[in-house]
């Protein structure tokens, strides 16, 4: 995971649930709950608000079929169930068959399908009636809010704060 991303995914709220042995992380899985990034920023992922998105999961090779996703999956559906979500959704590609199958295991099932097409240099998307039921689908990424600088002074030192976005303090 690349800082910029970690530091985009912190800042949209998203929680990642994590298996460590001391400190190597072993496997971890992502959830969110809002519109997120995917595939370079170009597209973002929306989904209907009673939902939970599960993505971006992995596990070392070395510790696969130990069941160790399924750990970091029930303390982050734990933790969000005492949060009021008690439903999810994702999106796992056609020929993941590992993803698939784990899936499969922990009860979960297609409720539809969405997809996109990079061709001639624009993005086709694309998503079934059973998708589109539940909000998700892929959409054109909104640009990031603008950045503002401002100075500010305080007990005669000049900051230059760049934490002002949209005109709000955050």
């Amino acid at each position: 995971m690349k800082d910029e991303w970690l530091k985009g995914a912190i800042r949209r709220g998203e929680l990642c649930a994590a298996v460590f042995e001391g400190e190597e992380m072993l496997s971890y899985t992502w959830r969110a709950f809002g519109p997120t990034p995917h595939e370079n920023d170009l597209l973002e992922v929306h989904f209907d608000s009673r939902y939970v998105y599960g993505f971006y999961s992995y596990t070392r090779p070395d510790c696969r079929r130990q069941g160790l996703q399924h750990a970091a999956d029930f303390v982050s559906d734990s933790y969000l169930y005492d949060m009021g979500y008690t439903e999810g959704i994702g999106w796992i590609e056609t020929h993941n068959y590992p993803s698939l199958i784990s899936q499969q295991k922990r009860g979960a099932f297609c409720v539809g399908y969405a997809g996109y097409l990079y061709l001639l240099g624009r993005v086709y998307t694309f998503r079934s009636p059973g998708a589109k039921k539940h909000g998700f689908g892929f959409f054109p990424a909104q640009p990031a809010p603008r950045k503002e600088r401002r100075v500010v002074e305080s007990g005669g030192l000049v900051f230059e704060d760049e934490n002002v976005t949209a005109g709000v303090e955050n």
